[in-house]
């Protein structure tokens, strides 16, 4: 399953690309897009709206991220896992740039595929796990760097139903938006 362009998502990438990151977001995602010298798979891994949302409707206890809420705390990331061996195997000589919203996941992934992962390695804020707070606002210039730097890789594949992935997609040139998972 995927999405593809149509005159309602090109009118949509004419205005956004309109919009211009400030300085100091330009610059990390230019640092992190200049060290790019394979091609890349841009993956984005939504696993949560936010822990601490007020509305715990739907919640998921999950072995390694612990409790997970929101619409998108069933994602099997495990499955993301299996696309990106079956992917790598039909394409040794990528990468994969990894954008996931819970470090312990982004962990991971950055051990079971070592050097093939890329990621924003010096995010905004005072330590590293500032990257993965949506509730900040260090978090919120990570996540612009993300889509734009997902908006650069040579494929992207996304979350079914996250609009960081839709956003990523239509940030790019690219003509298909494709899952790693179907809903």
């Amino acid at each position: 399953t995927n999405v593809s362009t149509c005159d309602f998502t090109e009118n949509l990438r004419k205005y956004l690309k309109q919009l211009k990151p400030k300085k100091d977001i330009l610059e990390k995602i230019s640092s992190v897009v200049n060290s790019f010298n394979d091609k890349i798979l841009g993956i984005h891994i939504r696993t949560t709206d936010t822990i601490n949302r007020k509305d715990k409707t739907e919640t998921y206890h999950d072995k390694l991220c612990g409790l997970r809420t929101g619409g998108f705390s069933n994602v099997d990331y495990f499955t993301a896992i299996k696309y990106i061996e079956k992917f790598l195997k039909n394409n040794q000589e990528w990468k994969i740039y990894l954008s996931v919203d819970c470090h312990i996941i982004e962990k991971l992934f950055t051990k079971k595929f070592k050097n093939k992962i890329l990621k924003l390695e010096e995010p905004f804020g005072e330590t590293y796990e500032s990257k993965f707070d949506m509730n900040s606002h260090n978090g919120i210039k990570n996540g612009i760097c993300e889509m734009y730097i997902l908006s650069k890789c040579n494929k992207i594949v996304g979350t079914p139903s996250s609009s960081f992935s839709l956003m990523a997609w239509l940030l790019s040139s690219h003509d298909n938006l494709d899952y790693w998972y179907i809903k």
